[in-house]
Parts: C-alpha cells; sequence; structure tokens
C-alpha cells in the first residue's frame, strides 16, 4: 500500500513513544490523523505538534480495554473522515518484572485487557470497514518479546506472542478471503520510551545496548506498510534472538520421541 497525502490514520496509544513517533511521521507525510490514548493532556499535546503544518487532527481519549469506548473512535473517524486507511493497535503496558508465578492477579487482568484485548478491539471495531472499502493497512503492535522470551516478563511476553499470533491469522484470513487489506506486526526491541524509563517495569539490559529512538521505529514501519510486510523487528541483532529460537524450537520438537 502506497502512504500518501490526504490518507487517514488511527493511532492508539498516540500520547508518547512509539505512538508518538508514529503520530509525528504520519502528519509529516500528510496524513489525516486520529489519536487516542488515555492520557487526555498529553494527547492534546501530540495533536496540537501534529496540527502544527495543517494537518487535520481529532485527538479522543479512549481506554482500548473497553470495547464500547475503541466503537466510539471509530464512528468519531468514520463521522470526521469517511474513511481509514492505516489502523495502529500500539497502545500497551508492562508490569513489574518478577517470577511468573509471583504476579497478583490484577497485573494479569490489567495488562491483558489493554495488550490483547486492545488490539481485539481494534481488529473487530475497524477491519469491516477496510474489509468493506478494500482497502487498509493494520499495524498490530507486539514487541520482540512476542517472537522470543524475555525472563521475568511472563505476562507482557504472553500478551506480546499472542499479539503476533492474531496478526499472522489476520493476515491469513484476509488473504484466504481475497482482501486487499495488509497487515504488519510491528515487533521493536529496545526503544527510549518512558516505559523503558521505570526502574520496576524496564527491562535489565547490558551496558552500551543500543536504544532506538520512536521516529526510527516510525520510518522503519512506513516502509514496512509499503511493502506490505507482515514482520517487522526494528533493533539491530534482532534476527539473531529470533534465529536462536527457532533453531531450538526446531531441534527439540523436530525430533519425535
Amino acid at each position: 500500500m502506497k502512504i500518501s497525502t490526504g490518507q487517514v490514520a488511527v493511532v492508539t496509544g498516540a500520547a508518547s513513544g512509539i505512538g508518538r513517533g508514529l503520530a509525528t511521521r504520519f502528519a509529516e507525510l500528510g496524513l489525516r490523523l486520529v489519536l487516542a490514548d488515555l492520557d487526555e493532556d498529553r494527547l492534546a499535546d501530540a495533536a496540537a505538534d501534529c496540527a502544527r503544518d495543517g494537518v487535520d487532527v481529532v485527538a479522543q481519549r479512549t481506554n482500548v480495554a473497553d470495547a464500547g469506548e475503541v466503537e466510539r473512535l471509530r464512528d468519531v473517524a468514520l463521522a470526521r473522515f469517511g474513511q481509514v486507511d492505516i489502523l495502529c493497535n500500539n497502545a500497551g503496558i508492562v508490569s513489574p518484572f518478577r517470577p511468573m508465578w509471583d504476579n497478583p492477579l490484577v497485573d494479569w487482568q490489567r495488562v491483558i485487557d489493554v495488550n490483547l484485548w486492545g488490539v481485539i478491539h481494534g481488529i473487530r471495531s475497524f477491519v469491516p470497514a477496510m474489509v468493506a472499502a478494500g482497502r487498509g493497512h493494520v499495524v498490530n503492535t507486539a514487541s520482540m518479546a512476542g517472537l522470543i522470551v524475555v525472563p521475568s516478563n511472563g505476562i507482557y511476553n504472553a500478551t506480546k506472542h499472542a499479539v503476533v499470533s492474531l496478526s499472522e491469522t489476520l493476515e491469513a484470513d484476509l488473504k484466504a478471503a481475497g482482501h486487499d487489506v495488509g497487515v504488519t506486526v510491528l515487533c521493536p526491541g529496545l526503544v527510549d520510551t518512558a516505559m523503558n524509563g521505570d526502574p520496576s517495569m524496564a527491562v535489565p539490559v547490558p551496558s552500551g545496548a543500543l536504544f532506538l529512538k520512536p521516529a526510527d521505529v516510525a520510518r522503519q514501519l512506513v516502509s514496512a506498510i509499503e511493502r506490505n510486510q507482515l514482520y517487522l523487528a526494528t533493533n539491530p541483532g534482532s534476527d539473531m534472538l529470533i534465529r536462536a529460537r527457532q533453531e531450538r524450537v526446531s531441534q527439540e520438537a523436530g525430533q519425535p520421541l
């Protein structure tokens, strides 16, 4: 799908981090924007930044864990612009790092509600209109934690693995039905965001590890959308980590006892 001026992009989790980077890049390309987040003040700031060059921007406070609020977000987008060309199911949260058996139930519920149900609600609300229009692209933000395992990050790992599978299945279903709607599952590694700035939440990293900027991720995503690329792992070295996991699966699961 060629990205061009006048198209409409919806971005959840748009007030900060990767979501704000995506919104900024889309604005630079002249897309009209529908930005969603729970943090109304930072969302308004992000919308104002994107609108400075004359871009048409709607900011809508949205809790992606609530199906009704995501449906309202869709209704707002279609009422304002009449179409949605790119959907970025990007909102996500993490819980403190601890062994899986020590995670309280409230953390399981909170992270699954946003990271998994948020993507499900986005797909259910927006994809039917894309199918009816015969065009569009869905971006689901997973993580390298959806392709490998990060110790002590079990809830987040589980949700992001699920987002990878949802994206793979969505693409397969769209292709099988002959619909010209693309899918990309975004799997960033270390990115310089507020999430990684919280010591209780951030994954321990080696000294000197490279953190990408949200703008770097956004630039790569635009290219992936235009190539109709299903998987996008953004950080250098991701291929080695993915290959190591694949090799272990192949060696241990590929030899029947």
